[in-house]
């Protein structure tokens, strides 16, 4: 199968059209795209005003309550809530240079506030408005939870993450529920309310530190911070989940709790409806090219959320709401994500750190009066939360049975399973506002109420501070730091596998047969293309390897290897592939001699590149030894390029008879020339004097004063542009020109093309550089690969170093046509390019492949177009656009299972000699 340049579009459109159901119609312009995402904006917005506007009329508790406020005390509750924010943001940021959570300090100066008269005696809050703020920030919250939800890493870690998610939470829920009703009296149902607002851990306090674990290396390989990073949000969603069913129950909106019971089902259907309906239509709205377009898609998800749950609460369905506010956020978030990282994300987080986490965690301490609280709440309640997390670690520490944890890592994760904070402070007043606010509920609903926000509040103020002290106290304990371990731990096998769990610690057998997807580095060298025009950005957009793409930063270069400059890392890990290797050298060959000996490559060129070369190994050797500065290694570099989309460059000396007729027809280079050569001798039959000619003519051209080529290329280059006018098929001339516009001023490399073959390798068409070959590349889109050496000898169109003396000595001036180099068609879809040097070779690999070899040889595959699943033993991976992978030397065999029929991958290998 033939690449076609239509195939290989790299615009926003097609970096973004996997992740749709349909195709988007012609007439959805960018513009009628941004009308409708406002209109869906404004639309949201007066629903969700409506809602709470109606709820104020509605209720009817706060309405009464309410009647008596005056103006003074709306700019009261302003003041009072500025002053809740500020101290919160200056005593977390203190709190959290003491080493403890930023939420406890902002927890503890909304408490300090309320029952220190003479400090917050004059602040107040009006109710319904610390109500509704409570809600916006429960939101913030579900948005937060169902943008983080990582679907490949939920099936990448399928059992042990459901395990942990689920089995610990619903464990405290059913011991908190019985203890509830055996120490208060409550009813089950309350108790149940409880137990879901205890059972959530708190990701702001866990996720901090795990991170801080994993960098210093503590049970990375063992997998323990992904499994728990991942296992957070899922746990989360399933406490808010419970408690948002099991409110609609006690608040029902029917005649009777058995029509409720009956009709709780329907709640979760409608939220799932709804919630992926938003999801889907934020897939397409707006569309990518819009500018802005994370801050507009934000804003409208943001404004759904709050109108379908402020809509709900009215409509006394609340559990639909949360639901629905989850799951479009789940939804979109995943379409999102294969554009990269998401800066959704990143607002939403500074928004819940500057203002809805301060205002959240001052207003809940703000709500706790002593007056309200007794002791005998306070004792009992310590008992049942003591008591609830007991149980918890016990069930945490079995969830991960059936993982190759060792009993310390099983201990570690009970241990980071036990801080509450955020979602705690989100339920914990919700029973007793909703008990408040609706008339004819019983009065035990109130007290039942002020119970579950007391022991929520002491749970945050408790395991919060204990928690992430016992995290840092555990992890040098009970984890072990990467590289002091004799034996390498795996959770599993590295890749999203659906048949293979790992079992034990890996020996030697089994370490090398896995498949790593890899995270590459990105190059932002001027010369490349800017923004979504880059294929380099967007198969780094789909293979989530950055973060937004910015339409004015240039991506050239997408580096997939163990160069210092760029080194890649493994996706679950983060460590990098040399440590790996280096680590465990069984998983390239034996002839690699332990380490890859390749660097490959995407290539994105929006401008051209210098006029070079690269020396041979001999030749390296001698320049790294006098000047390692401009030649940093004693390696040679030799390269191969297989066009993607159009790719145009210069490339060896023309064949002499065009070179001749080309300096003939060129006034102003042969005054550069003068009389140091007669140019018929480049037509000698004698090849040496045919070289020697060219040599003496190149050397004199470049080597000439920068006045002298300054004078002749303007003088050239008005002459030319003046006749191109009027014979715009002159390409040579167009290339000319436009070379001048990229390095004006007088570059040599401008007169390249008249003694350089110029041509265009269409896709799949490849050539291959040798040592002290000239050539630039001019446009395009490439995969390339070449030897591990930073070795450039550079005489023009570059700002950079050039070295004109080594070049003009160096070059072999042979003079040919365009070096094309063929390709073999070892297999129907595999076709291999192996150029004349041991370091690599390059297959490219199609949808009509069944499998590829990997001839005892490690090697990197990324894939261009489509989706395949790759099959290695028992292990099989998922991949798709934008995908690097890396296949250790013991995968024999790798099988291409249900590929899309516009799937094509390239591998870079070192073959066996």
């Amino acid at each position: 199968m033939n690449l076609t340049e239509e195939r290989l579009e790299f615009t926003a459109e097609s970096a973004s059209e996997r992740g749709r159901i349909w195709k988007l119609p012609a007439l959805y312009t960018v513009e009628i795209s941004s009308c409708c995402a406002y209109l869906v904006f404004i639309v949201f917005a007066f629903v969700t005003a409506s809602a709470v506007m109606e709820s104020s009329i509605k209720n009817d508790s706060l309405h009464e309550a309410q009647v008596f406020l005056t103006p003074n005390d709306y700019a009261v509750s302003v003041y009072s809530l500025l002053v809740i924010v500020c101290l919160g943001v200056v005593i977390g940021y203190l709190t959290q240079l003491c080493r403890l959570p930023s939420l406890l300090g902002m927890l503890v100066v909304g408490i300090a506030l309320r029952n220190t008269p003479e400090i917050g005696g004059s602040l107040f809050v009006v109710k319904e408005w610390s109500v509704v703020l409570r809600r916006v920030a429960f939101i913030v919250i579900l948005l937060r939870g169902g943008l983080s939800l990582d679907a490949g890493a939920i099936r990448r870690l399928k059992g042990a993450c459901l395990r942990l998610s689920l089995i610990p939470c619903t464990v405290e829920i059913i011991v908190v529920a019985v203890m509830a009703k055996l120490v208060f009296g409550m009813d089950f149902i309350f108790g149940v309310l409880l137990g879901a607002v205890l059972g959530a851990v708190s990701p702001a306090v866990v996720i901090p530190a795990l991170l801080d674990a994993s960098k210093a290396g503590y049970g990375v390989r063992a997998g323990v911070p992904s499994l728990v990073i991942a296992a957070a949000s899922l746990d989360d969603v399933y406490a808010i989940t419970v408690f948002s069913l099991a409110v609609s129950l006690l608040f029902p909106s029917g005649s009777s709790r058995l029509m409720t019971i009956l009709a709780a089902p329907a709640e979760v259907f409608a939220g799932i409806f709804f919630g992926s309906a938003m999801g889907f239509l934020l897939h397409v709205l707006p569309r990518n090219e819009v500018k802005n377009v994370h801050l507009i898609r934000l804003s409208v998800l943001f404004t759904f959320s709050t109108a379908i749950l402020f809509t709900t609460i009215r409509l006394n369905v609340d559990g639909a709401g949360a639901i629905a506010v989850l799951v479009s956020a789940f939804v979109a978030g995943h379409a999102w994500k294969k554009e990269g990282p998401l800066p959704e994300e990143d607002h939403l987080a500074n928004l819940w750190h500057l203002a809805f986490q301060p205002l959240l965690f001052g207003l809940i301490g703000f709500e706790l009066s002593f007056e309200m609280v007794r002791s005998d709440t306070v004792l009992c309640g310590c008992l049942l939360l003591v008591l609830g997390l007991l149980f918890r670690f016990f069930a945490s520490f079995l969830a991960v049975f059936g993982t190759s944890f060792t009993t310390r890592e099983r201990l570690f994760v009970a241990v980071a399973w036990m801080p509450k904070a955020t979602v705690q402070a989100a339920l914990a007043p919700v029973v007793m506002d909703m008990a408040r606010s609706k008339s004819g509920v019983e009065p035990s609903y109130v007290d039942n109420g002020i119970v579950i926000f007391t022991i929520a509040v002491l749970s945050i103020l408790i395991t919060a501070p204990v928690g992430a002290f016992l995290i840092r106290l555990a992890t040098p304990v009970l984890l072990t730091k990467d590289g002091n371990s004799p034996k390498e731990v795996v959770l599993l096998a590295k890749s999203e596998t659906s048949t293979k769990q790992a079992t034990g610690d890996v020996d030697e057998t089994t370490t090398h047969e896995i498949m790593y997807k890899l995270i590459c580095a990105v190059q932002t060298y001027d010369w490349g293309k800017k923004g979504n025009q880059s294929a380099v950005a967007a198969l780094v957009k789909e293979g989530h390897h950055a973060s937004y793409v910015d339409d004015n930063k240039p991506y050239a270069e997408f580096w997939m290897g163990v160069h210092k400059n760029g080194p890649a890392k493994l996706v679950d890990t983060s460590e990098y592939l040399s440590t790996r290797i280096e680590n465990h050298p069984e998983v390239v060959g034996k002839h690699e001699q332990g380490t890859l000996q390749f660097l490959f490559k995407v290539l994105s060129v929006g401008k051209s590149l210098s006029v070079q070369s690269h020396p041979t190994k001999e030749e390296a050797a001698l320049l790294h030894a006098k000047d390692p500065a401009h030649y940093p290694d004693p390696n040679h570099k030799p390269e191969m390029a297989i066009a993607l989309t159009n790719f145009e460059l210069l490339c060896g000396f023309r064949p002499p008879r065009e070179i001749y007729e080309n300096l003939k027809g060129c006034p102003e280079i042969l005054e550069l020339i003068a009389n140091c050569e007669n140019l018929e001798r480049l037509l000698d039959s004698n090849e040496a004097v045919a070289k020697q000619t060219l040599k003496n003519v190149f050397t004199k051209v470049w080597s000439s004063s920068p006045e002298a080529i300054a004078k002749a290329l303007q003088a050239f280059v008005a002459r030319i542009s003046k006749d191109f006018v009027s014979d715009p098929k002159n390409t040579l001339d167009e290339l000319i020109i436009r070379l001048d516009k990229e390095y004006p001023g007088g570059d040599v490399g401008v007169f390249a093309p008249l003694l350089l073959n110029h041509f265009t390798l269409k896709p799949g068409e490849a050539t291959f550089l040798g040592p002290n070959q000239p050539h630039a590349y001019l446009s395009g889109d490439c995969v390339e690969c070449m030897a591990c050496s930073d070795n450039t000898i550079r005489a023009g169109l570059t700002p950079k170093f050039k070295d004109i003396k080594t070049l003009c000595a160096n070059l072999t001036y042979a003079m040919s046509g365009p070096p094309l180099f063929p390709h073999k068609d070892l297999s129907p879809g595999v076709r291999l390019y192996a150029p004349p040097v041991p370091e690599f070779a390059v297959q490219a690999i199609e949808a009509k492949a069944t499998k590829f070899t990997t001839e005892s040889a490690s090697s990197i595959v990324i894939v261009i177009n489509g989706s395949a699943c790759f099959k290695a033993g028992s292990l099989d991976l998922h991949v798709h656009r934008g995908d690097v992978i890396f296949f250790s030397a013991a995968c024999s065999d790798v099988h291409i299972v249900n590929p899309t029929s516009d799937f094509i991958s390239y591998r870079a290998y070192t073959p066996r000699p």
